[in-house]
């Protein structure tokens, strides 16, 4: 489950932070060659994998109308 978190609060937007996690369960197409077999080394792979698994992204939503205003993503 991801939760947000407030960060602070004012008359007209809520400030939230969330962690947003991805655990890759299976290889992109461009990771296997025709056969199948994988086409980049080991780092490589590891990389591809572990880029995605924890990314802050900071946020505000509107009071007004709940429109959401992506800030930042680290």
């Amino acid at each position: 489950m991801v939760l947000s978190t407030l960060i602070k609060e004012d008359d007209e937007f809520l400030y939230l932070e969330r962690y947003l996690h991805d655990d890759l369960d299976s290889f992109s197409g461009w990771e296997m060659d025709e056969t199948h077999k994988l086409k980049y080394p080991q780092y490589i792979q590891e990389s591809e994998h572990y880029a995605y698994m924890e990314i802050k992204a900071t946020y505000r939503i509107r009071k007004s109308d709940g429109q959401v205003f992506y800030d930042s993503y680290e």
